[in-house]
């Protein structure tokens, strides 16, 4: 029968449930019949009974969809959660006490950056089903990875660039060559293009290109360690070695007084501290031992304590360190460091971002870092290329006013 528009209601001759009677309404609400075939007759208001009818017929499958639906969003909540006190965790972990156990030492060594990756299913299901307090966890947590976690630097204390420098400004460059052959050429071209005044080296091999380079208007010191363009004073003497074993070997320290052309005099020191790769030989997997390892990390805690004590020595002048101290910047060892006011980090007080040095392509820890004492100012620090090394090279400069005459 043909309804006329207005008010009321039609029912369905199917399964007799009523339907307003609105002309836009073609099909049944219920059983989805065509209007035009089984609607039967227009009534003011839907019995009572075909109401309870109706609603009886939806009430079995509405409420678990909603009910599932619920349950999909408090997964979602529950899994945001979870992560951002996994990553809340981590993070402790890395800032605690001097004394480090081996798990909080996979932690400082391992690529940050994998705690991100929770964050993409459950960023993408927070989208999905709208939940915005999911999304809000989700974005705190991934925050915190990007910032604190994974060691991106703001240098709050040098936001503003610095001017011009003087004859004043000392630059050091400090690479670890990793005992290879490297691309002496575009070295040279690096030195002379940012006016290197000091180079400091670790576990370097044979590169008679360079070593030609450096014969010519540089000065060295005996094993090659330093090189710099300033007049050499005196070398001091490095400690002695104290090697554990094969694996836990010593750290090494060579030093230099040096004397700029207005007289002024200042040390640069150049070091390398033992490795901790070879306590974690075997990965997680076969072979590694948590014993061990904690054993390496005991012994880099020994070997950075008896180099802090040797720099505190013959440190008449101001000094300049620089390296592969290989840990990153959140040691414990080296927070402790900073929080003495005894040394300024280039890095931290001058440069933006991670810094990353190791490995020299998609790398994930910064261990080469360049110090000094509290009377220089960073003016610049950045991170170079690699030049062939599997280090990246670590750039700082400095300034220290000249001398009254």
């Amino acid at each position: 029968m043909t309804t006329p528009p207005g008010s009321g209601f039609w029912r369905c001759g199917r399964c007799g449930t009523p339907n307003p009677a609105a002309n836009y309404v073609r099909n049944c609400v219920a059983c989805g019949a065509d209007r035009g075939l089984v609607a039967q007759r227009v009534v003011e208001d839907p019995p009572q009974e075909a109401r309870s009818r109706s609603d009886s017929s939806r009430s079995p499958r509405e409420p678990r969809r909603r009910s599932a639906q619920r349950g999909r969003l408090g997964f979602g909540l529950a899994a945001a959660v979870a992560w951002l006190l996994a990553v809340l965790v981590v993070l402790v972990a890395t800032r605690g006490l001097a004394s480090v156990p081996w798990p909080t030492g996979l932690l400082l060594l391992m690529p940050r950056a994998i705690w991100l990756l929770p964050a993409l299913p459950i960023g993408v299901a927070a989208i999905a089903r709208r939940s915005r307090l999911t999304a809000s966890v989700t974005v705190l947590g991934s925050l915190i990875v990007l910032g604190p976690l994974m060691g991106f630097n703001i240098p709050w204390g040098g936001l503003l660039p610095a001017g011009e420098g003087g004859p004043s400004v000392v630059r050091v460059l400090s690479l670890n060559r990793g005992g290879v052959a490297i691309d002496a050429a575009r070295l040279i071209k690096y030195i002379e293009r940012y006016r290197i005044d000091v180079l400091c080296f670790q576990e370097f091999g044979d590169d008679p290109l360079l070593d030609e380079y450096l014969s010519k208007g540089w000065n060295r010191e005996k094993d090659g360690y330093i090189a710099t363009r300033h007049e050499i004073v005196s070398e001091i003497p490095p400690p002695p070695e104290q090697n554990a074993d094969q694996e836990r070997y010593t750290m090494s320290l060579r030093r230099l007084e040096l004397k700029r052309a207005d007289g002024l005099r200042f040390q640069v020191a150049s070091v390398h501290m033992p490795t901790l790769s070879r306590g974690l030989s075997g990965g997680l997997g076969v072979g590694f031992r948590p014993s061990r390892f904690q054993a390496h990390l005991d012994w880099w805690s020994k070997e950075f304590g008896r180099l802090v004590e040797s720099l505190s020595e013959h440190q008449d002048h101001p000094l300049i360190v620089a390296g592969d101290l290989n840990m990153p910047a959140d040691h414990p060892l080296l927070r402790e460091l900073r929080s003495t006011e005894v040394f300024r980090f280039a890095f931290e007080e001058r440069a933006w971002g991670y810094g990353y040095t190791k490995p020299p392509d998609f790398g994930w820890a910064r261990i080469d870092h360049v110090l000094s004492s509290r009377e220089w100012e960073v003016r610049r620090c950045w991170i170079g290329p690699s030049f062939g090394s599997d280090h990246r090279s670590i750039v700082a400069e400095f300034e220290l006013p000249p001398v009254n005459p």
